[in-house]
C-alpha cells in the first residue's frame, strides 16, 4: 500500500509526502525505475484528499507540483526521478518528503 498526502508546514514547508508498507515500496521502486527509463509515463498513487499523478518532463523544470482535475500532479525532471528512486532503494517502508519551495526530495525515519 502507498499513499500520499500535501502537508502545510510539514518541517517548516509545504511538503508532498508518499508513505507505504513493504509490498508499495517495492512497488514504488518499479514504477520511479519505469518512469526515469521512459518505460511508463505516469504513476497513480491514492492520495489522502487527492490521488497523485508522477510524471517525468523533459523540461528544466527541477521538480513541480500542481493542481489538477485529477488530483495532485508532480512534474519533475530525469535527475529527480532518478534522486528518488535511489532514496527509495534498500527501504522496507517509506516516508518520502518532497518539499515544494526548494525542490528537495527526502527521506523521514
Amino acid at each position: 500500500m502507498l499513499q500520499a498526502g500535501l502537508f502545510s508546514n510539514f518541517k517548516g514547508a509545504d511538503s508532498l509526502l508518499i508513505w507505504g508498507d513493504p509490498e508499495g515500496v517495492t512497488d514504488l521502486r518499479v514504477a520511479l525505475s519505469a518512469l526515469a527509463r521512459g518505460v511508463k509515463s505516469t504513476l497513480r498513487i491514492n492520495g489522502v484528499d487527492d490521488d497523485l499523478w508522477i510524471k517525468v518532463s523533459d523540461a528544466d523544470v527541477r521538480s513541480e507540483l500542481k493542481r489538477s482535475p485529477g488530483g495532485l500532479e508532480w512534474i519533475c525532471s530525469c535527475a529527480t526521478m532518478d534522486e528518488t528512486e535511489a532514496l527509495v532503494q534498500g527501504w522496507k517502508s517509506l516516508r518520502l518528503v518532497i518539499n515544494i519551495s526548494q525542490s528537495a526530495v527526502s527521506r523521514v525515519r
